[in-house]
């Protein structure tokens, strides 16, 4: 999290504006122009079309429980996708509404990767699933005995990476 607010440079580092004030649990950039920010302590999304130079209040998700420590916020098009720990909350309509998509029970949902509305990953402490029709199914992907998972990043649906506690794997189908 972000807990001094957002700054940004337009002159390669020179000299930092102030682009949003407060703590910032997510934040994520779908194009140059195009970003989105969660903030946990008002459970509000909000969206920039200016580069961060103007941000939108968007929605409220008040079913968010919050777990700072692993936040996740990314969008595809109008889809995109937050989690507060143990829950995966999509929405369809650009962040206008959220539903819960994925609740684990045992286990912190530490990391997840979206390729599109239908394929992603979710790693939660020992592992990674993976759906293929948009979240309405997850399957186990892999598994790893000791330690947990930090990180994800898959190149495309079948080619991925997942760092660990005490592991990196190279993940191939």
């Amino acid at each position: 999290s972000f807990s001094n607010g957002l700054r940004k440079t337009i002159d390669s580092g020179k000299t930092w504006l102030t682009s949003f004030t407060g703590n910032i649990n997510g934040l994520f950039f779908s194009s140059e122009l195009v970003g989105y920010l969660f903030r946990e302590n008002d459970k509000r999304i909000y969206k920039t079309i200016t580069s961060g130079n103007i941000w939108y209040p968007l929605s409220i998700i008040s079913e968010y429980s919050g777990s700072s420590t692993f936040t996740v916020l990314q969008f595809i098009n109008t889809s995109g996708w937050l989690n507060d720990g143990s829950r995966l909350f999509k929405t369809s309509d650009g962040g206008l509404t959220w539903n819960i998509l994925l609740t684990t029970n045992n286990s912190s949902i530490r990391d997840f990767q979206f390729l599109s509305d239908l394929i992603g990953y979710v790693a939660t402490d020992d592992e990674i699933f993976k759906t293929i029709d948009g979240g309405k199914t997850f399957a186990r992907h892999c598994k790893i005995s000791s330690g947990y998972f930090i990180e994800i990043y898959f190149e495309n649906e079948n080619s991925g990476w997942a760092c660990g506690e005490k592991v990196l794997l190279r993940l191939k189908q």
